[in-house]
């Protein structure tokens, strides 16, 4: 009879503390609980959670609570989450992961808790778009230095062939362009157009990229698809220092 006793009392305080997790959390439904994580209500996710919550629900647009709350650098509950197993490699519908999210955004700790669980650095987008690609493209020198750390691959191409640090070129970002040459990006890949990071450097105008890259061992001869070279950009924009350089280094037209 003890022994029934015992269980019957154990199974009602199982009862009453999830009933009183549901009460705190409020209505237990997705949109309540993704709310939560995108507000920042740490202890109403933490309510959901112990009322049994699957940390992995998604919304209408397949966005986790996770996602949502490393969009909004909400640290402290993507800890909760990613401990109550949150995955940290979910996309959602439009094929974004929640790292490469945090990466564009600039949240250096959210990307730093991101990787500690598990995140993986070098998956990439529907876009084939990694998450280095989005910290270049967005000058975000310590989340490219997170990314380096967690050994990215410096090289991966999207669909044009282009890599991270073509991206930071194109889109005038000098200081992310010099991490990845000094961090050992491939300075002579070209895209599928056959473009180099010199040409694009080059047409540029960016000087210090230029020099950079020569340093590095960019091929200062190598030709375009159709046939274009760094040189030839630098004499039609008339960038006579870049001109110079290239020279410097064997170029020729």
């Amino acid at each position: 009879m003890r022994f029934i006793l015992t269980a019957l009392l154990l199974a009602l305080v199982g009862t009453v503390d999830r009933t009183a997790a549901e009460e705190e959390a409020g209505e237990l439904s997705v949109d309540n609980f993704i709310d939560a994580a995108h507000d920042g209500r740490l202890g109403e996710v933490r309510s959901f959670l112990k009322a049994g919550f699957d940390p992995n629900s998604r919304d209408e647009y397949g966005m986790t609570a996770l996602m949502w709350a490393a969009h909004n650098d909400h640290a402290d509950i993507a800890a909760e989450l990613l401990e109550a197993g949150a995955d940290p490699n979910a996309e959602n519908h439009a094929g974004v992961t929640v790292l490469t999210r945090s990466c564009e955004r600039g949240h250096v700790e959210m990307v730093r808790l991101l990787l500690r669980a598990g995140a993986d650095p070098d998956i990439k987008t529907h876009y084939i778009r990694t998450a280095l690609m989005s910290a270049a493209a967005n000058n975000h020198i310590d989340v490219i230095g997170a990314l380096v750390e967690a050994r990215a691959d410096l090289d991966s191409r999207n669909r044009q062939g282009q890599t991270a640090l073509m991206g930071a070129i194109t889109k005038n970002r000098t200081e992310a362009a010099l991490f990845l040459i000094e961090s050992g990006a491939d300075v002579n890949i070209k895209s599928k157009k056959g473009l180099t990071a010199l040409m694009w450097a080059a047409f540029n105008g960016h000087i210090e990229v230029v020099k950079a890259l020569v340093e590095a061992g960019a091929d200062p001869n190598a030709e375009s698809k159709e046939g274009n070279k760094a040189l030839k950009w630098a004499k039609r924009k008339k960038y006579e220092e870049i001109e110079a350089i290239l020279k410097a280094a064997g170029a020729t037209e």
